[in-house]
C-alpha cells in the first residue's frame, strides 16, 4: 500500500504544521485519550534559531493541539549528544514544555533496556531509554538538516535520542563517554545501524520541523536555512524520503533511507499530499555527491 505524506510550506509557522497535520487526518486519531511523548531534537546546544535543534514556536503548538485532541498527558524528551544542562541554557525547552502543562525529561537520565536487534545488518542490540518503549503514542518530531556523516538528518536519525549515549564537544572534536551505547551508530557502519535502530521503535507519527532548518556543516556548525516548511506522515521512510528530496537529494542517495526501503520498513515513492515537491525543493549544502 503507498503511503501518504503531507508537504506544507507556509510564512506563518502554526499555521503550516497545522496545514500538515490536518491533511494526514489530524491529530486526534493520534491522541485522543492517550498518554504521549514527544521526541524532540536536542542534540547540541545551540539555538532554535541556527536551525540545529527544537523550535519552541513548533512544540509549544503541538503540546496544545495534542491537548485539544484529547491528549491526557503529554511529555517531552530527548537525549542530547552534549551536556543537557548547556543545551537547556541554549534553547529552554523545558520552560516550554513546562508552560504549556507538559513534563521535560533528559532521556539520557532515565532508565535503560536493552533490546535486541534479530537479523541485524550492523548491531545486535541497543540500550533504549524505557520512557520510549513505553510510551503509548510516540510523535517524532525532528528537525530538516544536513549531516557530515549520514549526509542529512530526518526522522529516522532524529531516533538516535532514544539510545543510552552522549558525549561532549571541545569546538573541534567530539568525544564519547565511556557508557554511550549511542556510538554504535558512528563505529559500527552509520547507516545500517541506523536502519538497526529503526526496527526497534516505530513511532506513530512523525514529522519534520523545516521552518528552520540547517545546511551545512551540522549539527555542530550549520547555518539557517529559511524553508518554512513541515512534512508529516505515519511511514519514517516515506517521510525521510519526502524530506530528503525537498532538500535536493534523491532518497537512494541517503543510504540509511535506501537500506530501510529495501528492507521493507517503509515506501520510498509515497503519495505527496500539499504542495509539490518542484514548489518547495532546495539544494542544500552538504557533502553529499
Amino acid at each position: 500500500m503507498v503511503s501518504t505524506v503531507s508537504l506544507v510550506r507556509d510564512n506563518n509557522v502554526t499555521e503550516a504544521l497545522s496545514k500538515a497535520l490536518e491533511l494526514i487526518g489530524d491529530l486526534k486519531r493520534f491522541v485522543n485519550r492517550k498518554k504521549v511523548l514527544i521526541k524532540v531534537n536536542l542534540t547540541v546546544a545551540r539555538s532554535a534559531e541556527t536551525g540545529s535543534t527544537c523550535d519552541p514556536r513548533v512544540l509549544g503548538f503541538l503540546i496544545d493541539d495534542c491537548y485539544a485532541k484529547g491528549a491526557r498527558e503529554v511529555s517531552v524528551g530527548d537525549g542530547s549528544a552534549v551536556s543537557m544542562e548547556d543545551v537547556l541554557k541554549a534553547n529552554p525547552i523545558d520552560n516550554v514544555a513546562k508552560n504549556h502543562k507538559a513534563e521535560f525529561i533528559d532521556l539520557n537520565r532515565g532508565s535503560f533496556r536493552v533490546v535486541e536487534v534479530k537479523n541485524g545488518l550492523a548491531v545486535n542490540g541497543y540500550a533504549l531509554s524505557e520512557y520510549v518503549l513505553n510510551a503509548e503514542v510516540l510523535i517524532n518530531l525532528a528537525k530538516m538538516k544536513t549531516h557530515t556523516m549520514a549526509g542529512v538528518t530526518l526522522c529516522m536519525k532524529n531516533l538516535m535520542g532514544c539510545i543510552l549515549g552522549g558525549g561532549s564537544w571541545d569546538g573541534k572534536n567530539y568525544h564519547w563517554k565511556d557508557y554511550s551505547d549511542r556510538r554504535k551508530i558512528h563505529t559500527t557502519g552509520c547507516n545500517r545501524a541506523l536502519v538497526d535502530l529503526n526496527t526497534l521503535i516505530h513511532p506513530n507519527l512523525n514529522i519534520i520541523d523545516g521552518f528552520i532548518a540547517q545546511e551545512g556543516d551540522s549539527p555542530f556548525k550549520g547555518e539557517p536555512v529559511d524553508m518554512k516548511t513541515f512534512i508529516a506522515g505515519e511511514d519514517i521512510v516515506a517521510v525521510d524520503a519526502i524530506g530528503a528530496k525537498v532538500m535536493g537529494f534523491n532518497p537512494t542517495s541517503i543510504g540509511y533511507i535506501k537500506i530501510a526501503a529495501e528492507r521493507g520498513l517503509g515506501d520510498l515513492n509515497p503519495r505527496v499530499v500539499g504542495d509539490e515537491i518542484s514548489q518547495v525543493v532546495r539544494r542544500f549544502k552538504s557533502n553529499i555527491k
